[in-house]
């Protein structure tokens, strides 16, 4: 009983976790690269403009991937963790399958956050770092969306 209140717990954090990691299409409209008051005050270049949203309609596809293999796999381990059957090795095995998929999906986004790191100039990764620090600190009605931590204090992608 007191395993399965752990692991309902640990599966509840990995699911807000999950959630905030791979962005849903309501974010999407709200990216700080199509925010036009964003690009003027970052002087971005149409042709950067461009780029940032090739990298992102590129790596898309792939990010929404993992999501979908994360959503099973965490579906699988919910229904092993109810089920009075499963096993300890059950359960354990299935959460690696979870991490190694977690890991995987980081290295991707790490991988898009990089490529449009690069597009952007060292001033421009600054001002973008205070700009979400203003939108987040606000929490506007129509806060712009940031990808989880591409521009955060802890991996300053950008």
């Amino acid at each position: 009983m007191k395993y399965n209140r752990i692991f309902t717990l640990i599966f509840l954090i990995t699911l807000l976790f999950t959630s905030s990691v791979f962005a849903g299409k309501n974010n999407e409209k709200k990216l700080w690269w199509r925010n036009g008051q964003v690009v003027e005050e970052l002087e971005l270049t149409p042709a950067q403009v461009k780029s940032i949203e090739s990298i992102f309609q590129r790596y898309k596809g792939e990010i929404k991937y993992f999501n979908k293999e994360l959503n099973k796999k965490e579906n699988k381990l919910q229904k092993l963790i109810q089920n009075p059957d499963s096993t300890r090795e059950d359960v354990l095995k299935t959460t690696d399958e979870i991490n190694i998929l977690k890991a995987d999906g980081h290295k991707l986004k790490v991988n898009m956050f990089w490529e449009i790191r690069e597009l952007l100039t060292p001033k421009q990764r600054t001002q973008l770092r205070l700009i979400k620090e203003r939108y987040m600190k606000g929490k506007p009605k129509n806060i712009l969306y940031f990808p989880e931590d591409c521009i955060s204090n802890d991996y300053k992608y950008y």
